[in-house]
């Protein structure tokens, strides 16, 4: 919230561009956002529960270290990391 002004974690709907990764979770799904909307992601971090490995660090150190910023859909999708979404509306479409 402080960096983004967004509570990407609370607010998101989570995706990623690494399919091995989303079968993991269960039935896969693409996600369209519809309207405006903003992305959080790190190029560094796969997925931001990492940060319970580094107690010794703050959260807004943890999001400076793992370089977490918003846009660039297509290289946050390409880096196979997670993806925070926040939007007010969405379309889901099967993935097969």
């Amino acid at each position: 919230m402080n960096k983004f002004g967004i509570r990407f974690r609370s607010q998101s709907v989570f995706c990623t561009g690494d399919i091995k990764s989303a079968l993991e979770y269960g039935k896969v799904a693409i996600i369209e956002p519809i309207g405006h909307f903003e992305i959080c992601w790190s190029p560094k971090c796969y997925d931001l529960i990492e940060i319970e490995d580094f107690t010794w660090m703050s959260v807004e150190e943890f999001i400076i270290e793992n370089e977490y910023q918003i846009g660039n859909l297509q290289q946050a999708i390409e880096s196979g990391k997670e993806i925070m979404l926040f939007c007010e509306k969405y379309k889901v479409s099967s993935y097969e």
